[in-house]
């Protein structure tokens, strides 16, 4: 895992999503597809949260008559608490999930300076404790573990879960 794989999910993604293609496969994947990574697929998870909110259709507001907008800026000498910001830049602006960190330097030295591989970690675990495991009928199992064991693996027997 590195920022070159994560730059090119990206760039990927955007590139996909601007010609209009709407399935993209390889979340998670490393090494021209040879293998797999949970923590990269959570990130790539985030970057197609991105992605998706950059494509979404432009919402046009019909709320917002132009100049006594523009008049109060002018007055104000700022945007940032007018009603208008503080109804949608909340709506508008992409918040990413908990895989993106964007504290201060400071601020995650001083919460124990996890990487994105820790919290990526850490997210994993949360997901599989949340997990709750549908039991799969007996004989369906058996069937299925037959099924591959059948298929010339090599494997006598399937690895554990």
């Amino acid at each position: 895992n590195d920022p070159q794989a994560g730059a090119e999910t990206a760039s990927g993604a955007y590139l996909a999503a601007l010609s209009k293609i709407n399935q993209v496969a390889g979340a998670g994947m490393l090494d021209f597809v040879n293998c797999f990574s949970l923590e990269k697929l959570v990130f790539d998870d985030e970057i197609c949260g991105h992605v998706n909110h950059f494509i979404r259709d432009i919402e046009i507001k019909e709320d917002l008559p132009i100049k006594p907008f523009i008049d109060e800026v002018l007055t104000e000498q700022q945007i940032c608490t007018m009603e208008h910001t503080l109804e949608y830049w909340p709506k508008e602006l992409y918040m990413p999930g908990p895989m993106i960190d964007r504290t201060s330097w400071q601020q995650w030295e001083q919460f124990g300076s996890n990487t994105w591989q820790d919290r990526a970690r850490n997210l994993i675990q949360e997901s599989i404790d949340k997990y709750n495991k549908d039991p799969l009928e007996k004989n369906l199992d058996n069937e299925l573990r037959k099924i591959m064991c059948d298929s010339n693996f090599d494997l006598d027997v399937l690895p554990a879960i």
